[in-house]
């Protein structure tokens, strides 16, 4: 959230609200102590002022307060803000919920607790040993097993217990091997010496237990005897333990049911999930605990489930009834084991979802509300849209796009408040035009669509949208301002392909109608097509495309906004289409993920950046230039994607750290576990990892943290608002001052005005890319406009004190193997050229000291530097 310099809450986002309850109306403009408990507050107020007055705060524990009285734990960082524009000073205030991670430490405790207990409870004869094999606890079944009291076997040497057998023999020497620090040998038959003096047979593992800094803590020592009878009881003990844990401690219930749903058998574990205890539901008929709206689904899949052959497995979703009469969400799963000989049951399992299915819900409401005015958003739109192609009423039915005009002269004019207050207003008049009569909704910042049915023709549409633009241009009176608003409105008649052709359309004559007078109206026949035939189509054209080398990359840079020196530059994906000319990616990468030719594609853009990064690694004297190549969400999960940037680089003779990976948030999240794992290995290769578009996606800070990022794109859609949209820049400037505080390098992408570059640059933003220096680039122009830009090589000592705009993901300097030296002198020995010397070292895949491939200049260096 972000607060003033009073520290009255100024902006208050959907995280907040999902956290505390409180909604915006209610805390907007408020003094942000209430949101702390009341012992709390005299430290808020402390480090309110220490931050007004200072730098950002380190990260402190407190408790917040939610809007049902409800104390929450959260741990807060708090950040000075300065909006150079509207020369307003604030607080950046970023609060994380610390309730998973007290419960994961809860869960630790008791998990600890429980290992204690299960030593103890253990059928299997254990002991722990201290490094010197001397007995440091023991449980009763060692007792049992050996004939020795606790008091007996504690203090005692395990040699003193056991003897190697004859044959194989080696158990003794190896203990006292392990207990040197050598490795332990494991499952070694051996003797143990009963208390009565008896021998028994036994096999002995020892497992090492060590510290942080790898000494030897103690040794756990499991032994078994091996005999017959006694391998048998054991494996009879075992299993029945296993189950009885599995049956008690289970996060699922199991049920067993006869083909009628009688439930013969219920785990342990309904009692703690569902409340009952496990022999009051035994006997009783399951869909009885269904909820009576899911009942009828439930027995028709129950009786596929019964139908069906042995093994076979359906899943579905339901709601049943908790002991107190609350209804849970649980996921089940049924088996059919009725031919089992073993079961001859149904074979239930449930597992409570409920948290889940509220989640999902909160989910679908942010999606499916504009926060702003009420209304829909796209997505419910577009659901209403295919639910009208499904009935077949698409040719009676218009979608109108209303463009609301002079905003951004309101906004400047009156304030972000008023412009707001005209949204609003000009929402609640559309609404209440169209009441009971279609969907409306928010499609954008200033732009409203509205779902038109039983439309008898395009003259119709068009005296429904007349009416529309006459309601909003009604006058309004707000904060004491009396405005009139004026908007163009763009409509399309179906039928059409589908939803979003029929949008589309719209949306084409809303562009023609504000190209005439304000105010103007423009409605269209949408043309008729076959949306799943053109995608096919480009999908057929695109596999061509690349086995025909059509796909070029282009280079856009990335330069320092302090100088406006290049540091790096963009791979930007072309398509050369035989008859539709160059194609940007908009037009075909979205068929290109659905396919799957995505990571095909993905690989000739990494191997031409590549080879790029190694050509103009040389271009700059200090060889950090980098070229960044975006990865999409397949392509991050894709198993070998690692691998596959080792050989691009291998074949290219790039260097690791001339090359800089970019995910989106939203691909990052579309797996976080995987993504983690391929990130930090590419990351140990040496390469650069960026967030691209952050801040549109939906990762947390909390994620943000695990993954290995050396730096922060903002995405162009906050950029363009800088100078004249102030949620732009409190945006802009909050991913800033996130990127400093962690630690990384922070790029804005679509930087198009000289404005806009000295905002950033005065947020302290250090690299900036966009069409104010150029858009994209071929190669060979992106040669020529680098050659132009080249950065001039700095004077004795200048590199050691910049502080300012410090290479991305500066290159790691490696040692120059004396192999390479002897190499040389061998070539220079037969009379050969600087050229062929480079040439043969990099046939052999030696690089130079900076990683860079070697060049007739490089080598020549080399030899000119005095003798180590």
């Amino acid at each position: 959230m972000l607060l003033d310099a009073a520290g009255a809450v100024d902006v208050w986002d959907h995280g907040c609200e999902a956290l505390l309850g409180w909604s915006g109306p209610e805390v907007l403009g408020r003094p942000s102590d209430i949101l702390v408990q009341e012992d709390q507050r005299e430290a808020w107020a402390r480090a309110l002022r220490t931050v007004v007055d200072g730098a950002a705060s380190p990260t402190w524990d407190t408790w917040f307060q939610s809007k049902s009285g409800q104390a929450v734990p959260v741990s807060c960082w708090l950040s000075p803000l300065q909006d150079p524009v509207a020369g307003r000073r604030g607080l950046l205030l970023v609060v994380r919920d610390r309730r998973p991670e007290m419960a994961s430490s809860l869960q630790l405790e008791r998990a600890q607790r429980l290992a204690e207990a299960r030593f103890g409870r253990s059928v299997v004869a254990q002991a722990v040993l201290a490094p010197d094999l001397t007995v440091i606890d023991v449980n009763p079944a060692l007792c049992r097993l050996s004939g020795y009291d606790t008091a007996q076997l504690i203090g005692r040497s395990l040699l003193e217990l056991v003897r190697a057998d004859a044959d194989p023999g080696a158990a003794v020497e190896d203990v006292e091997r392990g207990a040197e620090g050598l490795r332990v040998a494991e499952r070694q038959r051996c003797v143990l010496m009963h208390a009565d003096g008896s021998a028994l047979q036994t096999r002995l593992s020892l497992v090492e237990v060590r510290d942080a800094s790898h000494q030897l803590v103690s040794l756990e020592a499991v032994v078994e005897d091996v005999s017959m009878a006694a391998v048998a009881q054991r494996e009879l003990q075992l299993g029945q333990a296993r189950w009885q844990s599995l049956e008690t401690h289970s996060t699922d219930v199991a049920l067993f049911s006869d083909r009628d749903g009688r439930l013969l058998f219920v785990s342990g574990s309904v009692t703690v999930r569902f409340g009952y205890a496990p022999g009051e539901l035994v006997g009783a008929v399951g869909f009885s605990l269904v909820h009576p709206e899911d009942e009828p689904a439930v027995r028709a899949i129950w009786t596929a489930a019964v139908a069906a052959q042995r093994g076979a497995t359906h899943c579905f979703d339901a709601r049943v009834r908790h002991a107190d009469g609350s209804w849970r969400w649980v996921e089940m799963s049924l088996t059919n084991a009725l031919a089992d000989p073993a079961i001859g049951a149904m074979v239930v399992n449930v597992i409570d979802v409920s948290e889940r299915k509220m989640a999902e819900a909160v989910l679908q409401e942010l999606v499916g509300k504009d926060p702003l005015t009420g209304l829909a958003t796209r997505a419910p739109l577009m659901a209403a849209l295919d639910a009208v192609f499904q009935d077949g009423a698409a040719g009676s039915t218009a979608v109108a796009v209303v463009d609301v005009s002079g905003l951004t002269l309101i906004n400047d004019a009156y304030g972000h408040r008023v412009g707001d207050g005209v949204l609003v207003a000009v929402a609640q008049r559309l609404a209440q035009a169209r009441e009971g009569q279609g969907v409306v909704a928010r499609v954008g910042g200033d732009r409203f669509a509205l779902l038109l049915s039983k439309m008898a023709g395009a003259g119709q549409v068009a005296q429904v949208c007349a009416g529309l633009l006459g309601v909003i241009q009604e006058p309004l009176d707000l904060d004491g301002c009396r405005l009139v608003v004026s908007a163009s409105v763009g409509a399309a008649m179906g039928p059409a392909a589908d939803g979003g052709g029929l949008l589309g359309s719209a949306e084409a004559a809303l562009s023609a109608a504000k190209e005439g007078v304000p105010g103007a109206c423009h409605v269209v026949q949408a043309e008729p097509a076959s949306a799943a035939v053109t995608r096919a189509r480009l999908i057929d054209d695109l596999r061509r495309g690349m086995d025909n080398n059509e796909l070029l990359v282009h280079f856009q840079p990335v330069l320092r906004l302090a100088d406006g020196q290049p540091v790096a530059a963009e791979a930007l994906v072309r398509w050369r289409h035989p008859s539709q000319g160059l194609l940007g990616p908009d037009a075909f990468i979205g068929a290109a993920e659905d396919s799957g030719l995505i990571v095909g594609l993905g690989r000739i853009v990494l191997r031409e950046a590549c080879l790029a990064a190694a050509r103009w690694a040389h271009v700059l004297v200090d060889g950090t230039f980098q070229v960044a190549v975006n990865l999409s969400a397949r392509q991050l999960t894709d198993g070998d994607v690692v691998e596959v940037v080792r050989q691009a680089l291998h074949e290219s003779g790039a260097a690791p750290q001339n090359l800089m990976l970019e995910v989106t948030e939203s691909a990052v999240m579309s797996d976080v576990a995987a993504a983690v794992r391929a990130l930090q290995e590419l990351r140990e290769l040496g390469l650069a990892i960026a967030v691209d578009d952050f801040g549109t996606g939906y990762s947390s800070l909390t994620y943000l943290k695990q993954f290995p990022v050396t730096t922060l794109k903002i995405d162009r859609s906050f950029v363009s608002g800088l100078g004249h949209n102030r949620d732009d820049a409190a945006i802009v400037t909050s991913v800033i001052n996130l990127a400093g505080a962690m630690g990384l390098d922070c790029i804005a992408e679509g930087v198009e005005t000289e404005q806009q570059r000295l905002v950033l640059q005065a947020l302290g933003c250090g690299y900036g890319q966009g069409f104010l220096w150029t858009p994209g680039l071929d190669v060979a122009a992106f040669d020529r406009w680098l050659r132009t830009h080249k950065v001039l090589p700095q004077p004795p000592g200048a590199r050691a004190g910049r502080a300012e705009g410090r290479p991305l993901a500066a290159a790691r300097q490696l040692p120059v193997l004396p192999a390479v030296h002897a190499r040389i002198a061998n070539l220079l020995a037969t009379g050969a050229s600087l050229t062929t010397i480079a040439a043969a070292l990099n046939a052999d895949h030696q690089l130079t000291a900076g990683g860079r491939r070697w060049t007739a200049t490089s080598v020549a260096s080399l030899l000119a530097e005095p003798p180590r």
